[in-house]
């Protein structure tokens, strides 16, 4: 049903080409995803709702920190922590630490790094080290030139 959040728009609708016909799309439908895991089952896919991918990424918008002489303390499974301006020189890395009390030393940790204000390509997560109560991220630059800007560092913690 259209509405003041569809801009007038009506359902979108999903083609099933094997009977040609066509359901509309709830949100509800899952995502395929490939965990490129060699020791996983065939074909080695998990799904995701719609719902929750919108979830994780709501969580990372509002579950914000700021490194402070590469250190910030969030105790969340899901986190976004902004660095202080960088100048990390090309293959050079540098060490961040975040304190969370959710983290133990055989935790499973999701992190991936972006670029915030740094206009230079390159960044990316060279180890992820877990702790009892924190853990470790290392970035490192891999680009042609230093780094001159913030980047964004987004977690989640699995286990």
């Amino acid at each position: 049903m259209a509405g003041w959040l569809t801009n007038g728009m009506g359902g979108v609708y999903s083609r099933d080409t094997t009977n040609n016909t066509y359901r509309r799309v709830t949100g509800a439908e899952q995502i395929p995803v490939d965990t490129e895991v060699s020791s996983g089952g065939q074909p080695q896919t998990v799904a995701l709702t719609a719902f929750e991918i919108a979830a994780l990424a709501a969580s990372l918008v509002n579950n914000t920190a700021t490194l402070s002489s590469d250190a910030a303390t969030q105790n969340l499974l899901t986190g976004n922590i902004t660095t202080e301006s960088k100048t990390t020189a090309v293959g050079a890395s540098f060490t961040g630490t975040i304190t969370n009390s959710l983290v133990s030393a055989t935790s499973d940790l999701d992190v991936v790094v972006t670029n915030r204000s740094n206009p230079v390509p390159g960044a990316y997560v060279s180890a992820v080290t877990p702790a009892s109560g924190s853990f470790t991220v290392a970035i490192t630059n891999g680009g042609t030139a230093a780094f001159n800007g913030t980047l964004q560092i987004a977690y989640r913690v699995n286990g």
